[in-house]
């Protein structure tokens, strides 16, 4: 499979002056944001020079008009997906939080962490052990696919994997 040279400009909506570099590659898949399309907003949300919405600022996604949020590329312009699940997940906190306000209710809170209680055996005369291999999906499934590769471990072989070896007390 040979390489193709790529020329490749980092940017945040304007190409930054000397970021030019050169990557070596075999396929390059362009995921790029767009310019959101604000046209269809009512007058009173305010767009930016920049076709974006503006919010209250300080990591708000209220709009200035009430009862509207927005997030992601539509506020920030083009950024990463994570940004734009992060937004997504901020507005919809912040949804919640407006509504049970509205409604008198006290804040959200989350539930308290779950415990895990994972068994400790400790064997004197624990022996080593190889590691359990991960199991894969097959090498023809991943062709075209996005799919995670590692299946991750049965529960059982979890359990065995974990206790294993850690202990640093023991000279191998």
């Amino acid at each position: 499979m040979s390489a193709h040279a790529v020329g490749c400009i980092r940017c945040q909506c304007e190409p930054i002056e000397g970021s030019e570099f050169v990557l070596d590659v075999d396929m390059l898949i362009a995921a790029v944001g767009q310019v959101p399309d604000c046209s269809f907003l009512p007058k009173d949300i305010p767009v930016t020079k920049g076709n974006t919405i503006e919010v209250n600022g300080g990591g708000e996604t209220q709009t200035p008009v009430a009862g509207v949020f927005a997030g992601g590329d539509a506020v920030t312009g083009a950024a990463t997906v994570i940004k734009a699940i992060a937004a997504g997940k901020e507005a919809a906190r912040q949804i919640d939080a407006s509504i049970r306000e509205q409604n008198g209710e006290a804040p959200y809170r989350g539930p308290e962490e779950a415990w895990i209680d994972i068994p400790q055996t400790i064997d004197e005369e624990a022996q080593e052990q190889p590691q359990t291999l991960m199991p894969e999906i097959e090498g023809d499934k991943r062709i075209g696919s996005f799919g995670e590769v590692e299946l991750g471990y049965p529960e059982e072989e979890a359990l065995k994997e974990s206790m294993r070896c850690l202990r640093c007390d023991m000279e191998l």
